[in-house]
């Protein structure tokens, strides 16, 4: 099975007029005052959010620092500063506020608008852990386990990462599954099970995601595949392509659910879409088969062109496989689907007058079209050529292009 990759996310925004203008923001209070400026934040209208920002931040407003840190942060309505960004999360950090503490120790950590300084790293993304916010304990954490800033100490890393699991970060879950799994640690798979299945319960598609694949390896939990599928499946329904095409193996082999090749072909395609190229590989093989689809040789050659084109070594050969059974006329079918891999046979065919007489001013037509979409060995084929012609020779061979393109 595919491994994990958990996903990350983020919030927050708006504008005001005069109703900031009366006493000082607190640091720590919950700023009602300040939820327009979230919601203008939150969709995105940074237009808004910026001004209303602003207002609040001369005010004294830790939140409101906080947030224009991020904008400046993460390009957010404004040019990318990471300097003006740690001046602000500086503004918001010596108020206390966990998240902006946060920042600033991983700016720290990464050399972010500051000179990379691992002890001040520590210091702030131990302020905001101590403050309780999950985010900064799984940070906290992972700087035990690498030794950055502090020495090597597995027993703060379980500590730290625990916190954070327990919370509901899926990161630290994965990561301390990851630990005892690899025979480091105390092992507690029970717990970190609970914590994992708390999680996914609340919806969270990486915890489901991680569920399904604790639940398949049987690492941790007692292996069952039933619940593997289960998991996939809700993770998948929510858009992970790595679960998507967990499920799809599982209905492709039977496995935890029945055997049903069209579900299969269903959530490969839902994977393929999103650019998974394995799922590209395995859809393309089905329609070559008719399995689960009605068999298209057609349909097949995109999928696994798609998969080709990045290198997937089987795709390759199925469908080279396929091409080189295609007759002329089915091969010309498949060249206008745009299937750069049919060009090029089709230049093979016109340059060794397999099948057809040789000529290879058709061949370097063939190849100029397969090239042009991106076909590297079209591309050499294409200069070889073309250099064994005069002037008049190509122009010669654009003519015939020219032509060719209109008859088709």
């Amino acid at each position: 099975m595919m491994n994990l990759n958990t996903n990350k996310r983020f919030l927050l925004g708006l504008t005001f007029g005069c109703v900031i203008a009366s006493s000082p923001v607190k640091a720590g209070e919950t700023e009602p005052v300040l939820k327009p400026c979230l919601d203008y934040y939150t969709q995105k209208d940074f237009d808004q959010a910026k001004p209303c920002y602003d207002k609040a931040a001369e005010r004294g407003s830790a939140e409101a620092q906080y947030y224009l840190g991020r904008m400046y942060d993460r390009e957010q309505g404004v040019y990318q500063n990471h300097i003006t960004a740690v001046s602000w999360y500086r503004k918001a950090a010596d108020q206390n506020h966990a998240g902006a503490q946060n920042q600033l120790g991983v700016m720290y950590r990464d050399g972010k608008g500051v000179h990379p300084d691992l002890a001040e790293a520590v210091k702030w993304i131990q302020k905001a852990a101590d403050q309780g916010l999950a985010k900064a304990q799984f940070n906290l954490g992972m700087l035990y386990l690498y030794g950055q800033g502090v020495s090597h100490d597995m027993t703060q890393v379980e500590h730290w990462l625990g916190k954070a699991a327990s919370q509901g970060w899926v990161q630290a879950q994965y990561h301390l599954w990851l630990l005892y799994r690899d025979a480091r640690g105390t092992k507690d798979f029970v717990q970190l099970a609970k914590w994992v299945h708390k999680t996914a319960e609340k919806g969270d598609v990486g915890a489901q995601s991680f569920l399904a694949l604790m639940y398949y390896q049987g690492e941790g939990i007692k292996q069952d595949f039933t619940q593997a599928a289960h998991w996939y499946q809700k993770a998948a329904e929510q858009g992970d392509m790595y679960s998507q095409y967990n499920i799809a193996q599982m209905y492709h082999q039977g496995k935890g659910v029945k055997k049903t090749p069209k579900q299969a072909a269903n959530w490969y395609r839902k994977a393929a879409d999103q650019g998974l190229i394995e799922a590209q590989y395995q859809l393309g093989g089905m329609y070559a088969k008719g399995e689960g689809v009605t068999k298209d040789v057609y349909s097949s050659m995109p999928f696994l062109s798609q998969a080709a084109k990045q290198g997937h070594e089987s795709a390759i050969a199925e469908l080279n496989q396929i091409l080189t059974q295609l007759s002329l006329s089915e091969l010309t079918e498949a060249a206008l689907k745009e299937i750069p891999e049919a060009y090029y046979e089709l230049g093979l065919r016109h340059e060794t007058g397999k099948g057809v007489t040789a000529d290879k001013k058709k061949a370097l037509m063939f190849y100029a079209f397969s090239a042009k979409l991106g076909y590297q060995p079209a591309m050499v084929k294409r200069d070889e050529i073309t250099d064994q012609f005069s002037i008049d020779e190509r122009f010669e061979v654009e003519r015939l292009a020219k032509k060719w393109l209109e008859q088709h």
